[in-house]
């Protein structure tokens, strides 16, 4: 479908109803992908083989509830990852095997309950991680080991109700955290131990005692 197109960078294909993407199907220069608003339900280990240069890949407003392990392995330079507004329910370090380059990740709008161990410590540069819009409830130091530079967290819109002391020890680096519109009652003490942190956002939530 491709041939004759060796040399295309940009490729948009939003809007369609794309629901299988056969192995090698896009051409190895192009450096950014537009797939959101498609039909996709499931990614696979083989989709992107032949996209070595690719570096933003959109893949929102889809239909996305499995990925199977190392299905960004063929993508390796990839900074940009949009999975926002898809059906994910977990995110664990498998979904992300042999890839470790991921310097933005945009996981907002899904239906994410549970995130296990480490499943971000792949990825030794990533800058922003956005996780609005979802369903978790707690959040344990366990879920950011191995991603001590994170600058930006979004954690807006959720049923969160209390931070612990312990949820953020592990991000040393975190320059803006957003916990806006939640139902935080109650913080614990020195749960903001961070020298760097400049954006502090607690808007819409249920605090009724300051200091």
């Amino acid at each position: 479908m491709w041939q004759g197109l060796g040399e295309l960078l940009i490729l948009h294909l939003e809007h369609n109803l794309v629901s299988k993407i056969h192995p090698g199907a896009h051409i190895k220069h192009c450096e950014q992908l537009q797939l959101s608003n498609n039909k996709l339900t499931k990614l696979t280990k083989d989709m992107w083989i032949g996209l070595n240069n690719l570096q933003h890949l959109h893949l929102e407003n889809n239909d996305i509830h499995q990925v199977e392990p190392g299905s960004f392995f063929h993508i390796k330079p990839t900074a940009w990852l949009h999975l926002s507004n898809n059906k994910l329910v977990e995110v664990s370090g498998n979904m992300w095997q042999g890839n470790t380059a991921f310097t933005f990740l945009y996981l907002d709008h899904n239906e994410i309950s549970n995130i296990t161990p480490g499943a971000f410590s792949h990825f030794d540069h990533i800058h922003e991680l956005q996780l609005s819009h979802n369903k978790l409830t707690e959040l344990r130091p366990d879920m950011w080991a191995g991603v001590g530079r994170l600058e930006i967290l979004c954690l807006s819109h959720k049923q969160l109700t209390t931070i612990r002391s312990v949820a953020f020890t592990q991000l040393t680096f975190l320059n803006i955290l957003i916990l806006s519109e939640n139902r935080i009652l109650h913080i614990e003490g020195n749960s903001f131990p961070h020298i760097g942190l400049h954006s502090l956002i607690l808007t819409g939530n249920e605090l009724h005692t300051l200091f």
